[in-house]
Order: C-alpha cells, then structure tokens, then sequence
C-alpha cells in the first residue's frame, strides 16, 4: 500500500469512531462550518512512526476578533493501517487508550 492511500485510510478509520462521527454533526452550517463557533472541522495525518501514523482531529477556529484564530482538539489519535486498529492517545472527553 502506498503511503497516500496508508494516510488516507488512517483518516477515514478515525472519521469512522463514534465520537468523531459524533463530533462532525456539530458542523453544518452550508460551509461545512459550526454555525456557533464558524469552525471549520480537521482530520489531519501528522506524522508516521514505526508502528502507525498519528493522526489530529481538531476544529480551526477562525478570528476571533483579537486578530487571532485558534484550535480546539478532539482528540490525538494512533492509527495501525494493516490491523485497522485505532487508539484513542487522547481526547477531549478523557478516553485515553481506548481501542476500536
């Protein structure tokens, strides 16, 4: 498997855990924004390591006024593309390790 289609994949098992399908209900605006905050939703790779990739979903909170925009983490995630294992490294509502 090419590394693309191994980072592509590593998203969409994250895109397929319950709290992110969860969390992604939030954006609707016609955007694809949070039609709350104007977020926009991200599920990025951020880098491979020997055993998977890591992979962020975030919200990128835009301006806020101040000049600046911000971030707002769900969760980290470690992704084994071959056994199609995620592991929660951290989230926002504390599900650390926790495995699907």
């Amino acid at each position: 498997m090419s590394s693309t289609s191994e980072r592509e994949t590593a998203v969409q098992l994250v895109e397929a855990r319950p709290e992110v399908a969860e969390w992604r209900r939030f954006f609707t605006g016609t955007d694809g924004r949070s039609p709350h905050t104007g977020g926009k939703p991200r599920i990025e790779v951020c880098g491979k390591h020997s055993d998977g990739w890591v992979v962020h979903v975030f919200e990128e909170v835009p301006d806020d006024g101040a000049g600046e925009g911000h971030t707002a983490t769900l969760g980290w995630y470690h992704v084994d593309v071959p056994s199609s294992t995620v592991t929660a490294e951290y989230t926002a509502g504390g599900g650390e390790g926790a495995s699907h």
